[in-house]
C-alpha cells in the first residue's frame, strides 16, 4: 500500500535537509589562511536548484523529479582563520645539509656573541680528534707530542712575534679551544648561522644566504657538487623570488683613445661603456640591491666604475676619538654590531688560483680547505690580488670636500652623513692573498695570508704613546670632511695641534677650542693619519662621491705593473680576467652575525676587454 506525502510537507522536509547539509559543509571546510579569528553573522542566500519530490513506498520503485528554485537563508555563526604551515624542507635538501653543513653550522656558544673576532673563525674551527693514532678525549693532554711543528699547526698556536715557532703556552691554547671550550670537546668547529633544524634551514633560504653560499664562487661552492647545487636552488626558488640561478658575469671594458683624471666622475668617456649589474639581492647585510659596474681602458690604464646605494656615508672607525669632559674616548656602541667601521668596496682579482670561477671566488678568503685557514689561499702557489677601498683610511688622502650642507647623525655617535654631497680623491689599499703555509714573511694573527703589496701603506695610527688618545687633531677644521680626514701633509704644514697631554707642546685651551669646532661640525678626530703610499701598495688611484644615498667609486691602475703581487692585464696574453666584488656597509668588527660582506647570486665575475 502506498502513502502519499503532502506537497508542502515535502518542500519543508527538503529545505530543512538542505539547511543541515549546508551547515555541515561549512563546518567541514578547511580554515582560511592567516592567523585571525573572527565571528561573522550573515544571511547567506543559497539557491536550491533541484528538489526531488518522491513517492516513497516500502520499497522505492519510482522517483519523480521536480524543478524548484528558492533562496534559503543560512546563518553562519563562526569562521576561524589559522596560519598556513611553513614550507617543509624536502628530504633531499635536508640530507645534503646534514652531510655537508650541520657538522659546523650549529648554535653558537655564548663566547661568540660579539666577543670573538669574526676574522678569526679559524682559531677554533678545526676538527678535534680526527686521528687513529691518538684517541682524543675530554682529558687528552700532551698536544705537542704530535703537534710539534709550525708546518702542521695553525697560526693561533704560534709565537705572537715569530710565527715560525710554536708558542710557549701551546698546550694551554690547544685545550682552551678543543677540550675546554663551551660544550666540552669539539668534534667539529662551529659556523653561523645554525642549520640544525628545519626552521634554521628555512630562515637561511628565505634570507637568500643559503642559495648564495653554494653558487659559483660562493662561500661553500667548493664543498658541493653541481647536482647538490641544483637540488637546493630548485627548492629555494619555490619558496622565495628574485633568485635566478643564471646570470651574466661579463663586465665589458671599452677602449678609449685618451686618458682622463678619475676625479671627473661624470666624464663623457663613461657614456660609451655598457653597464654591468651584479645582483646582491636578497641581502640582510647591506642596503644595496645591485652593484652597477662599468669599465674602460686605454693603452696604459684600466678604469673601473662601481656604483651602489647606501643610505649613509660612514667614515667613522671604532678607534676614532671623542673629547669628553677633557678626556679622550672612543665612540660608544650599544652592541658589537653597532661598532663603527667605514664603507668599503673590495675587488678580488685572480692571479694564479685554479678553478676560481667554479669553486673559489671570494670564498677562498675565509673558507680554506685546511684546519684553521682564514684569509689566505689553500693551494701552494695560489695567489689573488685585492683592491680594498677604505673610506676612512685611504679615500681622503689627496682631497676630501663636502657641499657644506650635510646632515650628520651624532645622536648615536655614529657620525654618519645621511644627506648632502661628499667628494674624495685617494688610493686603494692594494693587498694580495698567498698560500696558508707561505712563511717567508711570517704571519700576524689578524691578516694571516692577506699581505700588503710591496711598499708602504697609506695610513699610520693617530694615537699617543699610551694609546689613550690621539696624537694630532685639526686646529681649525673647515668642514666635516676636513675634520674627518687628517693627512701627514696637514701635519707637516702646521695645520694641526698636539692632542697628547703628556707632550710638551700640548695646549689644553687650544685643544678645547679646536674640539668645539669638531662638535659644531658633527665630526670626530680620526684614528689614522693618511700618508703618501710607496711602491706596489698604492698603485691603484681611487676617486669617489657620495650623494644623498648613492656611492660612486672610480679606480685607475696601470694595465701591467710587473709586480708579482698584482694581476697583470696583459691583453696580448688574455682578453678575460676573473674577479669577485663585494661591498662593506660600515661593518663593525664584532659582527657575528650579520657578517661583514655582501654576496649576490653571481659570485664570480669576468672582466672582458673589447678589442
Amino acid at each position: 500500500m502506498f502513502t502519499r506525502f503532502p506537497s508542502k510537507g515535502i518542500l519543508w522536509l527538503v529545505a530543512t535537509a538542505l539547511l543541515v547539509t549546508v551547515l555541515f559543509i561549512v563546518s567541514c571546510q578547511a580554515p582560511t589562511p592567516e592567523v585571525v579569528e573572527k565571528v561573522v553573522t550573515q544571511e547567506v542566500p543559497v539557491e536550491v536548484t533541484r528538489v526531488v519530490e518522491k513517492q516513497v513506498p516500502v520499497e522505492v520503485t519510482r522517483v519523480v523529479e521536480k524543478e524548484v528554485t528558492r533562496e534559503v537563508p543560512v546563518e553562519v555563526t563562526r569562521v576561524v582563520e589559522v596560519p598556513v604551515p611553513a614550507a617543509a624542507v624536502p628530504a633531499a635538501v635536508s640530507s645534503i645539509i646534514t652531510a655537508k653543513c650541520v657538522g659546523c653550522h650549529v648554535a653558537l656558544p655564548s663566547t661568540h656573541m660579539g666577543e670573538q673576532d669574526s676574522d678569526q673563525c679559524g682559531l677554533c674551527h678545526v676538527p678535534y680528534g680526527q686521528t687513529a693514532v691518538v684517541a682524543h678525549t675530554a682529558t687528552t693532554e700532551g698536544c705537542t707530542m704530535c703537534h710539534n711543528s709550525p708546518a702542521v699547526t695553525h697560526f693561533y698556536l704560534r709565537d705572537q712575534k715569530e710565527q715560525t715557532v710554536l708558542a710557549a703556552d701551546i698546550d694551554a691554547k690547544c685545550y682552551a679551544c678543543h677540550r675546554d671550550s663551551p660544550g666540552g670537546a669539539q668534534a667539529e668547529g662551529r659556523g653561523t648561522p645554525p642549520l640544525e633544524t628545519e626552521a634554521d634551514i628555512l630562515a637561511a633560504a628565505q634570507q637568500g644566504t643559503l642559495r648564495s653560499w653554494i653558487q659559483p664562487g660562493g662561500f661553500m661552492a667548493k664543498y658541493v657538487t653541481a647536482d647538490e647545487v641544483a637540488t637546493i636552488t630548485d627548492w629555494v626558488d619555490t619558496i622565495s623570488t628574485d633568485r635566478t640561478l643564471a646570470y651574466d658575469p661579463y663586465l665589458d671594458a671599452v677602449k678609449i683613445d685618451s686618458d682622463f683624471e678619475i676625479g671627473d666622475l661624470g666624464n663623457e668617456a663613461w657614456d660609451a661603456a655598457p653597464e654591468h649589474g651584479v645582483s646582491v639581492r636578497p641581502t640582510i647585510y647591506t642596503a644595496a640591491d645591485e652593484i652597477k659596474m662599468k669599465a674602460l681602458y686605454s693603452d696604459e690604464y684600466l678604469y673601473v666604475r662601481v656604483e651602489y646605494a647606501d643610505d649613509t656615508a660612514s667614515m667613522t672607525r671604532s678607534g676614532s676619538w671623542i673629547l669628553d669632559n677633557g678626556a679622550w674616548r672612543h665612540p660608544v656602541a650599544a652592541t658589537e654590531n653597532d661598532k663603527q667601521s667605514e664603507d668599503r668596496v673590495s675587488i678580488l682579482w685572480n692571479i694564479s688560483t685554479p678553478d676560481f670561477r667554479d669553486h673559489n671566488g671570494c670564498a677562498i678568503k675565509c673558507h680554506g680547505n685546511v684546519p684553521g685557514s682564514s684569509e689566505f689561499t689553500d693551494l701552494e702557489g695560489a695567489t689573488m690580488d685585492i683592491w680594498h677601498t677604505k673610506a676612512a683610511r685611504a679615500l681622503g688622502l689627496y682631497s676630501a670636500t663636502d657641499n657644506g650642507d650635510l646632515t650628520v647623525d651624532t645622536a648615536t655617535e655614529a657620525f654618519e652623513v645621511t644627506a648632502g654631497t661628499l667628494d674624495f680623491l685617494g688610493v686603494v689599499d692594494d693587498k694580495w692573498l698567498v698560500w696558508y703555509m707561505d712563511l717567508d714573511d711570517g704571519y700576524d694573527l689578524e691578516d694571516a695570508g692577506r699581505r700588503g703589496d710591496a711598499g708602504k701603506s697609506m695610513y699610520a695610527n693617530n694615537r699617543n704613546g699610551d694609546k689613550s688618545g690621539p696624537l694630532y687633531m685639526e686646529s681649525e677644521p673647515e668642514s666635516w670632511a676636513d675634520a674627518m680626514f687628517l693627512t701627514q701633509a696637514e701635519v707637516d704644514a702646521g695645520e694641526t695641534l698636539i692632542a697628547d697631554p703628556t707632550d710638551a707642546a700640548y695646549d689644553a685651551a687650544a685643544v678645547a677650542a679646536a674640539w668645539d669646532n669638531y662638535v659644531a661640525l658633527g665630526a670626530v678626530a680620526p684614528e689614522r693619519v693618511l700618508r703618501e703610499p710607496e711602491g706596489s701598495r698604492g698603485d691603484v688611484l681611487h676617486a669617489a662621491s657620495w650623494q644623498d644615498g648613492v656611492w660612486v667609486n672610480v679606480f685607475r691602475r696601470a694595465l701591467v705593473t710587473g709586480n708579482p703581487d698584482d694581476t697583470q692585464f696583459d691583453l696580448a696574453s688574455a682578453p678575460e680576467y676573473d674577479f669577485s666584488i663585494t661591498v662593506f656597509d660600515n661593518c663593525g668588527r664584532g659582527e657575528i652575525p650579520p657578517g661583514h660582506t655582501t654576496y649576490g647570486d653571481g659570485q664570480y665575475q669576468v672582466l672582458r676587454f673589447q678589442q
